[in-house]
């Protein structure tokens, strides 16, 4: 997915002297950088990313990393936003049907 954005004019002047000055290989690196030192100074704004991914894929583990908390941590913060997780975990008749087959197999000694 390539995007393109448009920096005003003062801020690109700002990205190409970073450049020139040999303190970022290009343009792109700078804006990562940027980015990171953002995320790195405005921890929620990380947070919401990883909401509205979780939202968007229904991923919890990439979320949580991306948040940069552990699984637990990142379904307290849903369940704090009112975010409902979804599970695709089987229903209680399968897993009790699962159950009851293991008690049909005995072993005699």
């Amino acid at each position: 997915m390539t995007q393109t954005y448009t920096l005003p004019e003062f801020m690109e002047r700002e990205v190409m002297m970073l450049v020139k000055s040999r303190h970022y290989s290009t343009r792109i690196d700078v804006l990562k950088d940027a980015l990171r030192a953002l995320f790195a100074t405005k921890p929620n704004l990380k947070i919401s990313v990883a909401l509205q991914m979780y939202l968007n894929n229904n991923v919890l583990p990439r979320g949580a990393e991306i948040a940069g908390v552990t699984t637990v941590e990142f379904k307290e913060i849903m369940a704090n936003k009112g975010i409902t997780r979804v599970s695709e975990s089987k229903s209680t008749k399968d897993m009790d049907e699962k159950a009851n087959s293991y008690n049909k197999f005995t072993i005699n000694l």
